[in-house]
């Protein structure tokens, strides 16, 4: 790690942890502690280590993984610029600490999910601005081909994968449609499925990896109803919806309506934020009033404060719950509701409090 309080920080957050789903228990426990070492002399770039600060290392290929987009030219000062577009590794630049990130759209690529892995592999890596960049660059360049080559070749998962597994939900989200409104809120879902023999098991599946990546970082370790969510990307690479009738723990939401991002550059894309108490409140009639609405979200939760924030003719409103259940249940149950003709938008906002 960087420091000593990232090493710590780590261990914290990770020591214990199921690698495969924090609640169940199990076999894969990560067991961690400080080592006595200091530092890590790292020869050589392999499956079994990785100098994520020094590119220049040669890059010893392992034979299970397919070397085409690893290729290295014979100069080792110069990494093949054919490796790479990455398809939002945030994890690999956030390692290399790249101020920047490769969060710009214009890095990434389509792909295709049936193609080789080989070829998929191009597509998940940033992009190189030329030979002639830092050395700084080319290490945030390096960790990125680490984590996709660590990806692939110890579980198979891809990084740019959509389909995302929640576990250990309560009840009260139980059912595909409440799932598929919630977790809507950053993204939009094709499909969701429940397991048939886990009901607080769930996977879904995202239109792009970025909008999964939300739900992941947005979601992941939330406490609803005294139960922590899990929330990772799932190995499946897309949702195999069952021929019979599951009694109603799958659905597809390709064709829905009420995804919440259907238009680019939607203002939506830049007003996402993680579950808190606050509800943001759009595409309000002209003719409703502060009584009715508190009325009607009064039904899930006590209301704690109110504010209109209408812009022209756009007329919006922030208002704030007890508690963070009951925020979540009257967004489930009030988002796409039809009142005085028109039908209310429910996003998370920001936190807001009326001193």
């Amino acid at each position: 790690m960087k420091d000593e309080k990232q090493a710590k920080q780590a261990l914290a957050n990770l020591n214990g942890r199921n690698m495969y789903n924090t609640h169940t228990g199990g076999c894969n426990n990560l067991n961690l502690q400080i080592s006595r070492n200091k530092t890590i002399e790292v020869k050589v770039n392999n499956s079994k280590s990785w100098d994520y600060t020094n590119p220049l290392l040669p890059i010893q290929m392992d034979s299970r993984v397919p070397a085409g987009p690893f290729e290295m030219h014979q100069n080792k000062n110069h990494i093949d610029h054919s490796l790479l577009t990455m398809h939002g590794m945030n994890m690999a630049t956030a390692a290399s600490g790249h101020p920047n990130g490769y969060n710009n759209s214009s890095h990434y690529a389509p792909q295709s999910q049936h193609a080789p892995q080989h070829q998929r592999l191009h597509h998940l890596i940033p992009s190189l601005p030329g030979p002639n960049q830092s050395s700084y660059n080319q290490a945030a360049a390096a960790a990125a081909a680490a984590a996709a080559v660590a990806a692939q070749s110890v579980s198979g998962f891809s990084p740019a994968s959509t389909v995302v597994q929640i576990s250990n939900f309560p009840d009260q989200i139980a059912n595909p449609d409440a799932i598929f409104t919630l977790f809507g809120v950053y993204g939009d879902i094709l499909k969701v499925k429940i397991m048939y023999n886990r009901r607080d098991n769930a996977l879904m599946q995202f239109k792009t990896y970025e909008q999964a990546l939300n739900s992941v970082t947005k979601m992941d370790k939330v406490k609803l109803f005294d139960k922590v969510i899990s929330v990772a990307f799932s190995k499946f690479p897309e949702i195999q919806l069952p021929m019979k009738n599951d009694g109603g723990l799958a659905k597809d939401y390709s064709t829905s309506p009420l995804h919440r991002f259907k238009k680019p550059g939607s203002k939506n894309f830049f007003n996402i934020y993680p579950p808190n108490v606050t509800l943001h409140l759009s595409n309000i009639s002209q003719m409703t009033t502060q009584d009715q609405i508190n009325e009607l979200f009064s039904k899930y939760g006590k209301i704690i404060n109110f504010k209109w924030i209408s812009k022209e003719n756009n007329k919006m409103a922030l208002i704030e719950l007890g508690c963070l259940e009951e925020s979540v249940l009257a967004l489930i149950a009030l988002h796409n509701y039809q009142l005085n003709g028109s039908y209310l938008r429910v996003n998370f906002a920001k936190e807001y409090r009326n001193n």
